[in-house]
């Protein structure tokens, strides 16, 4: 890891098939943090950023893998996240 390298730290909770993320980064802007709130059944929640872009994300199990699926629609561009 290098010293500007960011830090990440996930807080994850569950409550049935409700799942709630917050997470908190600290680096050399300072800490910034948000949460984010999901549901384990693969629907598709359609939602905006701080800076108004599009985000559509799900997650849902493959197997025993918890999959987090994140298309984001920024300024006629599109950009997927599969976090595992």
């Amino acid at each position: 890891m290098t010293p500007d390298a960011p830090v990440w730290v996930h807080k994850i909770r569950q409550k049935g098939a409700d799942l709630r993320v917050e997470t908190t980064i600290t680096g050399s802007r300072g800490v910034s943090s948000h949460e984010n709130t999901y549901t384990m059944d693969g629907k598709k929640q359609v939602t905006k950023d701080s800076d108004g872009d599009a985000l559509t994300r799900s997650v849902q199990w493959e197997g025993n893998t918890l999959v987090f699926l994140t298309v984001e629609k920024e300024r006629g561009h599109t950009l997927t996240t599969r976090e595992v």
